[in-house]
């Protein structure tokens, strides 16, 4: 995929079909990323939107030291951490997880991680883990991202992420210990 690039004579109209290309390549994962932080889908939502609005304002400024999906996931996580921040959510009370999955629609939230009840409790336990650990491990497990990307997303020294891997994965199974979560492998 090519960049957008303001010295092309089609610049416009070449970034916006880029726009829509990342949009239909990457939305549904954009918004389901945002979900892991915020809980709540109208709010991933609406990150998801703000996400596409600051990529296309800032296509010109893509340098490709990255891929793609790199870069929204990294507007997509700093949009999440600025919203975990704002008077909106310290104040409003956020709805029930179990609803907000359901409305989320469970198929539609990372099938392989929500389609059984078991997979809905670990998902749950995930998504209790504190935000450094919970991001370190979704990043890696469940969207496959390499170390190298991840950490340039978090913008941490990969032997910060390992150590926030294993980390997470001690907490994960302290906490599916209290659910007695019994491990199930193929």
């Amino acid at each position: 995929m090519e960049t957008c690039n303001y010295s092309q004579e089609m610049n416009d109209e070449h970034c916006k079909e880029l726009l829509i290309h990342l949009m239909k390549t990457y939305g549904s994962e954009i918004t389901r990323l945002a979900f892991t932080y915020v809980k709540k889908k109208e709010d991933a939502e609406d990150i998801a939107q703000e996400v596409f609005i600051k990529c296309y304002q800032n296509l010109s400024n893509f340098r490709n030291a990255s891929a793609y999906r790199t870069w929204l996931y990294k507007i997509t996580i700093n949009q999440c951490k600025d919203f975990l921040k704002s008077w909106h959510a310290r104040n409003v009370k956020p709805l029930d997880l179990e609803k907000e999955l359901h409305k989320l629609g469970v198929n539609n939230l990372e099938q392989q991680v929500a389609s059984q009840s078991d997979n809905i409790v670990l998902f749950k336990a995930v998504l209790s883990l504190p935000t450094k650990f919970r991001e370190a491990i979704l990043l890696h497990f469940y969207r496959g991202l390499t170390q190298a990307e991840i950490a340039e997303i978090l913008d941490i020294h990969p032997n910060t992420l390992r150590s926030r891997i294993q980390k997470g994965q001690l907490l994960l199974k302290k906490e599916l210990k209290k659910e007695d979560f019994e491990w199930k492998t193929n």
